[in-house]
């Protein structure tokens, strides 16, 4: 088959589902093109991309943006050009909000099977208004009529796709996979960013987007010091510059570490615990490789985080928003090492069922259905 993916957060978890997509579909023979943006590409995304060029991927980058803007009409036509000029293509799958709209539409009127992966639709999150929620929802409706499939990772997101009316001949629940072979590529030592190493380190890994909530994890580990100082909260991804000022203002100059883009997959052997504190997710991608590293887990209760960890197993889950109840789970990991030893070695068995063969291999049924239907 001939695959065009396109995505334009290329950055974060759904980056790394569509380059283990593309990988993936390369192996098994198939001709696969990425248009992506480079506009929110992390280095781990551009070392990925370019790596599988010598194994058959072919590249377009267009300037995406996040938000609606009017370089989107540009955008909608450089992609319709390429299809046009490399097509036809059995399979046009777009990612994310904006890769999946700019690519359907660019699609209209082709023959190509048109496939969309939200990785979280902005609905989903609670503190949306009530406007706001509507646009996204008619707009959403009506690129509905132009596709084939809507993939949701998550129990959760496909009941909201219902919720929304979407009719569920179109909607498929293929939940996110990590690749459990995966080796640690880089090598991270706390004595490199100057973090005690006699500190018991909560970390957390991904971009400061207001789903994250961070701040409720900032709020809560303010607390955890105040009666055990021998901690330390490590920050890894891009975005974190308004919160320095929250830092200050709380003293937590001495205790928080924002270390910036780094390997995320890597820089989880840089904690003792990892942390979420998001409002909403689909997967989310990030905690499955946080147990790939054997950490024990501390999330709230979003996406396939209740499937993911196991509550007083391998983590614990908190509600949304609840800074005391994560502020509750982190002083019982924080003040017992076998504790956090013992869910760590169960986070180990438990990522195995969450494999990216699965998943990929059920994509590809999907794309086989609909390339014969």
């Amino acid at each position: 088959m001939k695959i065009l993916l396109v995505i334009e957060s290329s950055g974060g978890g759904s980056s790394k589902c569509v380059i283990d997509l593309a990988k993936f579909l390369l192996d098994s023979g198939h001709e696969v093109h990425l248009i992506y943006s480079p506009l929110r590409m992390d280095y781990k995304f551009e070392k990925s991309i370019n790596e599988l060029i010598s194994a058959g991927l072919f590249l377009y980058s267009i300037p995406m943006k996040t938000k609606p803007s009017f370089s989107d009409f540009w955008c909608i036509l450089l992609i319709r050009r390429y299809i046009v000029s490399h097509g036809p293509f059995n399979i046009i799958h777009g990612h994310s909000s904006k890769g999946g709209a700019l690519s359907r539409l660019s699609a209209v009127f082709t023959a190509s099977k048109k496939v969309f992966t939200p990785h979280t639709l902005i609905t989903m999150d609670p503190q949306i208004s009530l406007i706001k929620k509507q646009v996204y929802k008619f707009i959403e409706h009506l690129l509905f009529f132009i596709t084939d499939a809507v993939i949701t990772v998550s129990e959760q997101e496909y009941d909201h796709c219902v919720d929304m009316g979407f009719a569920k001949d179109k909607l498929y629940l293929i939940p996110i996979g990590i690749d459990i072979y995966m080796h640690q590529s880089k090598q991270y030592s706390r004595e490199n960013f100057n973090i005690p190493n006699d500190h018991v380190c909560v970390g957390f890994v991904g971009h400061n987007l207001p789903a994250k909530s961070v701040h409720t994890l900032i709020g809560a580990f303010k607390k955890l010091i105040l009666n055990n100082n021998r901690c330390s909260l490590i920050l890894v991804g891009n975005g974190f510059s308004p919160i320095h000022s929250l830092i200050s203002d709380l003293q937590l100059d001495d205790h928080v570490f924002i270390l910036g883009e780094l390997d995320g997959y890597a820089s989880m052997f840089l904690f003792d615990i990892f942390a979420l504190s998001s409002r909403y997710e689909t997967g989310p991608y990030v905690v499955l490789e946080a147990m790939q590293a054997g950490l024990p887990i501390v999330t709230t209760e979003v996406g396939r985080c209740g499937l993911y960890v196991v509550h007083k197993g391998n983590g614990f889950i908190v509600p949304v928003n609840d800074e005391d109840s994560l502020l509750r789970a982190l002083v019982l990991l924080t003040e017992d090492k076998e504790l956090r030893r013992s869910m760590g070695k169960k986070s180990l068995v438990l990522v195995k069922q969450f494999n990216v063969q699965r998943m990929n291999s059920d994509i590809l049924k999907l794309y086989n259905a609909l390339s014969q239907g």
